[in-house]
């Protein structure tokens, strides 16, 4: 039964998402937004599920064989994440490469060896716990490396290695690794799909708890439009607070640590002119580590088509 939350499309026509919206109808099978119907969409959906539940099935029979080899299954670090996700008809929305929340915010599940858990924990773990702190796919080989002891010997040597080891989290430690997070994608399926993203925390002493509030700012590089969402109270995103007045030191707030982020960066008049935000008509790919570049290069920038040497 696919028709009740969280199976059911979410989608919020009165607001932002309604201009995502084509006629009801045939839709092309690589159409990126629409609305197929409901009977289409049911299938879509029910197929992606099949697919999410064939992995994990997978995934399931490698672990029960760990666990039954003498239970070595204890032994091991595990992650389990993905890369992206799946609008899958939230918001009229379809396939991946969106900074809006079905496609941008992925789980990832983490269990530590039975000896470290009980050896560095602050206090051993009941139960399965979750956490809410701002984590990315980069954080996963800096754990591995943590959990291996040599963590540092290997950024001493990759000084490029840029994220953050999450063992402090998964020992109860820590509750957070960092206080937010960028995102970023050039232009895909159309030119209006070309952004940049924040997602964090404010600490300001002024706002009453501000800072357990999760904020995702959206800079429409094409036209330099703006979004703002309250991911704590809406989760769906379903209300743009871009546009509401008694948000703007949020949004100015969440706003100005994007130009200073590219400003640090030294993206250049590209992406910041005069400490305002760029509009960026063309496509374009910014890396400051790309791995075609020698290292005495800071960054570069591609307006497409792009060719990287081989």
């Amino acid at each position: 039964n696919i028709t009740k939350p969280p199976y059911r499309r979410f989608v919020n026509n009165t607001s932002w998402d309604k201009e995502y919206k084509m006629n009801h109808g045939k839709m092309p099978n690589d159409a990126w937004h629409g609305d197929p119907g409901a009977s289409a969409a049911h299938r879509s959906r029910a197929g992606y599920l099949a697919n999410v539940e064939f992995v994990d099935e997978g995934i399931g029979q490698i672990l029960n064989a760990l666990r039954d080899r003498n239970n070595v299954l204890n032994e091991f670090l595990i992650i389990w994440t993905a890369d992206h996700g799946d609008m899958n008809g939230d918001h009229h929305l379809w396939r991946k490469g969106f900074p809006w929340e079905k496609s941008s915010h992925i789980p990832t599940i983490m269990c530590l060896p039975t000896k470290m858990n009980a050896a560095d924990r602050v206090s051993p773990p009941k139960k399965a716990r979750a956490s809410q702190a701002i984590v990315e796919i980069r954080d996963v080989a800096p754990t591995i490396y943590d959990a291996l002891g040599i963590l540092q010997q290997v950024q001493q040597r990759d000084p490029l290695m840029n994220g953050r080891s999450l063992l402090p989290i998964l020992k109860g430690q820590q509750t957070r690794v960092r206080e937010w997070l960028d995102l970023e994608h050039s232009t895909l399926y159309d030119k209006n799909i070309h952004w940049n993203a924040i997602v964090g925390y404010i600490n300001d002493e002024t706002r009453s708890g501000s800072d357990e509030i999760l904020w995702k700012y959206i800079f429409n590089a094409f036209d330099g439009s703006e979004q703002l969402f309250n991911l704590t109270n809406d989760p769906n995103e379903t209300d743009d607070l871009a546009v509401n007045k008694d948000f703007k030191e949020v949004l100015g707030a969440l706003r100005k640590r994007m130009v200073t982020q590219f400003e640090e960066e030294g993206r250049g008049v590209e992406f910041v002119r005069n400490g305002t935000l760029a509009v960026r008509e063309k496509p374009m790919v910014w890396g400051g580590h790309f791995p075609c570049l020698k290292r005495s290069h800071s960054h570069l920038w591609f307006e497409t088509p792009i060719t990287i040497a081989k």
